[in-house]
């Protein structure tokens, strides 16, 4: 699944994909596959392959906060905010006993298009040195905001050694 992720930051999807329907035949309860290989459709825009293999993540993981925030930012981008915003609303309720990563939530806020409250977010990640931070250069889900001066700033004081 680590060779699959790298695909998907390369944005080499279909490589991704193949690699992880692979590994899916292996160990069909893999969360993890599943995960990226959503991802993997919802940059491919086939919103209801992503939307499908994530439920599947959610319900094998039991509500995985990750498998969670990756459902909602899919349906978020399908056009499903109203979802996408309960979903959001359990991972807020879920960070009062357990954490939840700040860049994962600021990944459903893109999704739905509130790129001011996903700014705040990705704020509070590099404030409390958010591991997923590290991915803040490569992952595609932040390529609507690449362009801007206020992502640009935020990826320059990004220092995956002090993270």
């Amino acid at each position: 699944v680590d060779l699959a992720a790298e695909y998907f930051y390369a944005r080499m999807y279909d490589r991704s994909e193949r690699q992880l329907l692979n590994l899916l035949e292996l160990n069909s309860q893999f969360v993890r596959a599943h995960v990226v290989l959503g991802k993997v459709h919802a940059q491919k825009n086939e919103h209801s392959k992503a939307i499908e293999e994530l439920r599947k993540a959610v319900e094998l993981s039991g509500q995985d906060p990750v498998s969670v925030s990756a459902l909602a930012h899919a349906l978020a981008v399908a056009g499903e905010p109203k979802e996408a915003e309960t979903l959001l609303d359990s991972l807020h309720e879920c960070s009062r006993y357990r954490y939840i990563s700040a860049c994962h939530v600021a990944e459903v806020y893109i999704g739905l298009g509130r790129k001011d409250v996903a700014y705040n977010w990705l704020d509070r990640a590099h404030e409390t040195r958010d591991v997923e931070l590290v991915w803040l250069k490569i992952n595609p889900v932040y390529d609507s905001l690449r362009n801007e001066s206020r992502f640009q700033d935020l990826t320059r004081s990004v220092n995956p050694i002090l993270l």
